[in-house]
């Protein structure tokens, strides 16, 4: 019949769920990264704003250690996620 052939696309369109994943992955990494550079920043300007404040300098370096710490952590879950896919040829990214 006439006009019966019709598909319904792909959602995933020529991609595949790797693709998708390391997509996923690019987008959060760029997500943690914001957040580090503004915790960074806010750290960085109460401790330089703290004065006199013992306090208030203290916290703003907790906050600048916390920052560094946590960009630590993700960049090496990053590499811990990213060899596990080449082990198993994931190609992720």
């Amino acid at each position: 019949m006439p006009g019966t052939d019709f598909k319904f696309p792909c959602p995933l369109g020529e991609r595949g769920v790797n693709q998708i994943i390391g997509n996923l992955i690019k987008w959060v990494l760029g997500v943690v990264g914001g957040l580090f550079l503004v915790m960074f920043v806010y750290g960085g300007f109460q401790y330089i704003i703290s004065g006199a404040n013992s306090k208030s300098a203290e916290m703003g370096q907790k906050t600048l250690v916390n920052a560094v710490i946590g960009i630590t952590i993700v960049i090496g879950a990053y590499i811990l996620v990213d060899a596990l896919a080449k082990l198993f040829k994931l190609g992720l990214a």
